[in-house]
């Protein structure tokens, strides 16, 4: 008996490649990637603004991120002045100018 018993029995034979196609792509619980962790929400540019029109090095990085609580950092140059849109709040965005002074800091 075919397993289409309204379809003729050559359809069927046909047909089962695809069913066995549609049948690996379909994916069960377990083989979903678990979410990640929601991202902190605490960082404060307010707490780090007295860096504002000093040198950026490696040592003032760590101390911003120490103040101001950022998960992250991003540091916008002169010629590297574009970021992408997405909002991750504990980012710390610091913006450089040629001589690698901040000029402004901002969480996003």
């Amino acid at each position: 008996m075919s397993m289409f018993p309204m379809f003729p029995k050559t359809l069927s034979v046909r047909a089962m490649p695809l069913a066995l196609l549609v049948a690996a792509c379909a994916t069960s619980p377990a083989d979903t990637l678990p979410e990640r962790p929601a991202e902190r929400s605490d960082c404060n540019a307010q707490a780090a603004q007295v860096h504002i029109g000093k040198r950026l090095d490696a040592a003032r990085e760590e101390r911003i991120r120490r103040d101001t609580g950022a998960t992250r950092i991003r540091v916008f140059t002169p010629e590297r002045n574009m970021g992408t849109t997405d909002h991750v709040p504990g980012r710390l965005n610091i913006h450089i100018d040629d001589a690698d002074v901040i000029r402004s800091m901002a969480c996003g």
